[in-house]
């Protein structure tokens, strides 16, 4: 009997160290991915991937970062219009919420679109390019 019971416990303290260590393995993993995702989809980090493979004259140089910075321009004109499309349709669907319900049912749509509406917007910081020398 005693056997038996040292087998369980043993068994289930093998089971928990495993879970423990997988837990944190798999955490570790998953972090490492996310954050080389968000690295390389940051400009300044794709340019200088791609400064170091085209290994650049002074002159190319210059010329690259001109267009990256024209780049940069453009994708952050496209952010604005993006941005402000997202808000026109918002609004044009809490006007089109409002038809068909009750006084109760407009003022509660009115509260969460105004706490919609005055959530934090957390605008994307210009990436500038990073100068290696």
């Amino acid at each position: 009997m005693k056997t038996n019971l040292r087998i369980v416990i043993i068994g289930l303290i093998c089971l928990t160290l495993g879970v423990v260590i997988g837990f944190f393995t798999a955490g570790r993993i998953t972090k490492k991915r996310i954050h080389q995702k968000v690295e390389m989809q940051q400009p300044p980090r794709f340019k200088s991937i791609l400064e170091d493979k085209l290994d650049l004259t002074p002159a190319q140089q210059d010329a690259f970062d001109n267009v990256f910075k024209e780049h940069m321009g453009r994708m952050q004109a496209m952010d604005k219009e993006m941005f402000e499309k997202r808000k026109s349709e918002f609004d044009a669907l809490f006007s089109d919420l409002k038809q068909g319900l009750d006084e109760a049912q407009m003022k509660k749509l009115e509260r969460f679109a105004e706490r919609f509406k005055s959530r934090k917007h957390r605008p994307r910081p210009e990436h500038p390019p990073r100068n290696r020398e």
